[in-house]
């Protein structure tokens, strides 16, 4: 999940994206199937459904929590909210998935309030949360904000590995000066991306790292 090493001799690994999780489908104990179709609980509820759904899904678990995100996704946007305002800053990679699903379940409405809450806040740990999803659930809706964020250092990692997949062409020149930094985790970062956008302007920065001494920089 984008994690690296760097230790003082060289040595190469693939870091490889993880597996998605399935898409929930609703199932014919509601009478419409379709997310927004059950009424908000309490708030008790829906701590209790975010449990449920974010618990390591393993065993006997595997069932609970997939019914979990399928009630979530019948409730819809209103849980969806819930869940940005109360759980995402202090959210884990587990939790993340849970998010993820019901972006993918809700479609475009969850992908512009996510974005919307990533206009308004400056919170960097929910921001830096809230770039891993979009990565995830390919949140391109949240690509405008990425000059900003690829600006804070506190974002900077999160950010320029979201370019890569919600970014385009204009990030291009953002992205470039952080190929030769010395923070080589960020360059490698950044290099990934330049190549999921395929932008040509990236060419000479690319063809420069050709001669660079750090075995899996070149």
């Amino acid at each position: 999940d984008g994690g690296a090493l760097e230790t003082p001799t060289w040595g190469v690994a693939l870091d490889r994206e993880s597996a998605r999780p399935p898409v929930v489908s609703t199932n014919s104990s509601n009478p419409t199937g379709r997310p927004g179709s059950l009424s908000k609980p309490s708030d008790a509820d829906l701590e209790a459904l975010y449990k449920r759904a974010t618990q390591w899904a393993v065993g006997t678990a595997q069932k609970d929590a997939a019914e979990a995100v399928q009630r979530l996704v019948l409730i819809g946007l209103p849980a969806f909210e819930w869940m940005l305002d109360t759980h995402l800053r202090g959210a884990s990679r587990l939790e993340i998935r849970a998010f993820d699903q019901m972006i993918e379940a809700i479609g475009e409405p969850a992908r512009q309030t996510l974005a919307g809450r990533m206009l308004t806040t400056k919170d960097d740990t929910y921001l830096a949360n809230a770039l891993s999803l979009c990565v995830d659930a390919k949140v391109k809706e949240a690509s405008p904000l990425l000059p900003s964020f690829l600006k804070n250092p506190t974002l900077q990692r999160q950010a320029v590995r979201a370019a890569g997949t919600i970014g385009g062409p204009d990030v291009v020149s953002e992205l470039l000066p952080f190929c030769a930094g010395l923070d080589k985790t960020l360059a490698t970062y950044a290099m990934v991306s330049l190549a999921q956008i395929g932008s040509e302007e990236a060419y000479p920065t690319a063809e420069a790292l050709l001669a660079s001494p750090v075995l899996p920089m070149r």
